[in-house]
């Protein structure tokens, strides 16, 4: 009988030795766990397609990857020059989205103080977080990280065990954390509506933004960046593309940031494409 039907390992086809590599590579991280079925992006998506949106991408799923985290896998080969992520203009979130908002146009005017470009946009992540179920971003904040992998979310007793290096960028982090958390202070009390959405703020939640805004933001410069804006204006939230993940290991043909390369502008489409090879 051992002899009819022989070693098992002989007896299995191509496909069952396909499926045992995935599955011991699975079991040792190396694949990542699609996470698709997963209501928030579920509502990512339904959200980003509402009406007559133009959001498409090259068959990307949500997923966890053992190195980088959360990002997008690609589920067939991808070509160089193809379009990864097609999402409408009006969906990146820019300074100029921000003072679209009467609320905030009013307060920031009357505060008499210009902001950077990072605070404004924490500012209008905050803004709409606290506004709850009332925010029409409501699916894309819910689709956001809680907390961040970076020197300011640690404690002082990692932090003293830092390298000097990694200790002065800490410092750097929490002085940039405060002058936002200061500015969006000062525009608060310039509206009476801000104070009382604002009464519970704390610098935590402002951590929170800022770091939101400073890991998943894409290069984009504003053409005519608003008034108050202070310094350069070059950043946006780009829902659904921000889930992109790269690691040291990749080489980019143009900078080392992501959408300087990436992002370009159909002049006769309101839909922004987000081509990663171009």
């Amino acid at each position: 009988m051992a002899e009819a039907l022989g070693d098992a390992s002989c007896r299995c086809g191509r496909a069952w030795r396909h499926r045992k590599r995935r599955r011991r590579a699975r079991e040792q991280g190396d694949i990542p766990v699609v996470v698709d079925a997963d209501s928030v992006f579920i509502r990512l998506n339904q959200w980003l397609r509402k009406g007559s949106r133009k959001f498409s991408h090259a068959q990307l799923k949500p997923a966890l990857f053992a190195d980088t985290g959360r990002g997008l896998m690609a589920t067939r080969a991808i070509h160089s020059g193809e379009v990864l992520v097609s999402i409408p203009e009006e969906m990146l979130i820019t300074t100029s989205k921000v003072i679209e908002d009467s609320i905030l146009l009013a307060a920031l005017q009357k505060s008499g103080i210009k902001f950077r470009a990072m605070d404004l946009l924490a500012l209008f992540l905050l803004y709409h977080r606290f506004l709850g179920e009332k925010s029409q971003w409501k699916s894309y904040l819910e689709s956001l990280p809680s907390e961040y992998c970076v020197p300011a979310y640690c404690s002082q007793e990692e932090t003293d065990t830092f390298p000097e290096m990694f200790k002065g960028l800490k410092l750097n982090q929490d002085e940039d954390v405060s002058q936002c958390y200061s500015s969006i202070q000062i525009a608060a009390s310039a509206s009476e509506y801000l104070q009382s959405l604002f009464c519970s703020l704390c610098i935590e939640q402002v951590r929170w933004s800022w770091f939101t805004v400073n890991t998943r933001a894409v290069y984009c410069k504003n053409q005519k960046p608003p008034r108050l804006v202070l310094g350069d204006d070059t950043c946006a939230l780009a829902p659904y593309l921000d889930l992109l993940n790269h690691t040291h290991t990749h080489k980019w043909r143009q900078t080392s940031t992501l959408l300087t390369a990436a992002m370009r502008y159909l002049p006769k489409s309101p839909t922004t494409s987000m081509n990663r090879f171009s």
